[in-house]
């Protein structure tokens, strides 16, 4: 399960949080998927079942829904430093392998 950053619990309207993708590489967190930040939206209006009109400084976020196509919601983006890997985007307890040899 992600972890969002506590910035976007902080905002008192709803916020619709993006999950990352799975993570690409071994080194990289799991949380951000290696991005070192998570995005969100702050639903200012919505949902609706159609594409609504904008308010000023307001864009457009679509979720899929099973029962309909799309739902939309307007509002604003969000980013916050991923709080697993502080921003860095690497898994923070990355153990090293050991080699040995027979030598």
């Amino acid at each position: 399960m992600t972890t969002f950053p506590k910035s976007f619990s902080a905002i008192s309207e709803k916020v619709l949080c993006d999950v990352p993708p799975p993570f690409p590489h071994p080194a990289a967190c799991e949380n951000c998927a290696g991005r070192g930040f998570l995005t969100g939206f702050v639903v200012a209006h919505g949902p609706y079942l159609h594409t609504p009109p904008l308010g000023k400084g307001e864009v457009l976020k679509s979720v899929d829904d099973p029962q309909y196509v799309f739902i939309w919601y307007t509002g604003k983006s969000i980013a916050g430093d991923c709080p697993t890997c502080a921003g860095t985007g690497k898994a923070p307890k990355m153990a090293e392998q050991k080699v040995y040899s027979d030598v």
